[in-house]
């Protein structure tokens, strides 16, 4: 019992939200008068949406100029074959939005939304799809517009312009993408010796030959090793703070000092382990006369290679430490 409860609370709740069972993308009648047009002046007699059916969902397909539900009040009678115009409140809804309410409102008295009535309105990408509810006894009519290709707007960042077959955003400076939802970070020139990169969590500054830092900043002295492109990742919000200029110029001279270091020392390990390799070839091969008893002088010279080798042994063991 108490599932059978839920099951008749959820269905009741899709037919409040206007999801019956059947997607209204497909599942729709079309309103194909072409006078339902703002633009065209209404001629006795005069029309009424008292036919309309509260179950059903309308797609508005009566030519060029009426392919969607007006949004903006016309200020006049006597237009959209009817008396009192019909117009939506507020901008239609993304695909994503799914289904939503909406008023639609009514012209009389110099009033825009005399009177009005709740619809729901939903998107199917290529065109919108309308719940509406009828009049008992009016001159009341639903009007339809051109496409607008820019209701809903989905320029982020920027404006959209429409034209007859879709739209394209202007973005904003710093903005990228079809509808300016990309951040472009490399639109300040970030980089200042070098090239710079959008990557997935900002940018990337490409630097040239002699510079390094996250912006190409610092200047690498010329006595150290360096790879003619590096390559650090900006974080996704750029800070132009000094103190992290300052950070990042003392943390390069830093880099330079290590790197320098680690030059000496390798040099002088290599060195020492060249030596250390020589040493150990004649311990060897000393160790084979050894064999020999009759020679007394080959175990004193074993003895003193022996020590030698121990102490290039500690050499390079110690210099490992450093």
């Amino acid at each position: 019992m108490y599932f059978h409860n839920i099951a008749l609370f959820l269905t009741f709740l899709a037919i409040c939200n206007g999801q019956s069972g059947q997607d209204p993308c497909v599942g729709y009648k079309e309103l194909r008068e072409t006078d339902r047009s703002a633009t065209v002046k209404s001629s006795f007699p005069i029309k009424c949406d008292t036919n309309v059916n509260p179950e059903l969902w309308y797609r508005f397909n009566g030519g060029r100029n009426s392919q969607m539900m007006l949004t903006k009040c016309v200020e006049r009678y006597m237009v959209c074959g009817a008396f009192s115009v019909g117009w939506m409140k507020g901008n239609h809804p993304s695909v994503e939005e799914g289904i939503v309410n909406r008023t639609a409102c009514f012209y009389f008295g110099r009033n825009c939304c005399q009177s009005s009535k709740r619809i729901q309105v939903r998107n199917c990408g290529r065109f919108f799809v309308y719940k509406l509810k009828p009049f008992s006894a009016c001159n009341k009519r639903y009007c339809g517009a051109k496409r607008n290709f820019c209701d809903p707007d989905l320029c982020q960042h920027g404006k959209c312009l429409g034209h007859n077959s879709g739209y394209r955003c202007k973005c904003d400076q710093g903005y990228s993408g079809k509808n300016c939802h990309l951040r472009d970070y490399c639109a300040s020139n970030p980089c200042q010796n070098g090239v710079c990169k959008l990557s997935t969590n900002g940018y990337q500054c490409l630097c040239n030959n002699g510079y390094a830092g996250e912006h190409c900043n610092v200047a690498v002295s010329q006595g150290s090793p360096t790879t003619h492109l590096v390559s650090t990742t900006a974080p996704s919000k750029v800070s132009n703070s000094n103190n992290i200029t300052q950070q990042m110029e003392s943390m390069g001279k830093q880099l330079n000092d290590l790197t320098k270091s680690i030059a000496s020392i390798a040099r002088q390990s290599s060195q020492l382990f060249s030596e250390y390799q020589l040493l150990k070839k004649n311990l060897d091969t000393l160790k084979l006369l050894q064999n020999h008893p009759s020679e007394d002088i080959i175990e004193k010279v074993c003895t003193e290679y022996q020590q030698q080798a121990n102490i290039a042994d500690a050499k390079y063991n110690e210099s490992l430490k450093v």
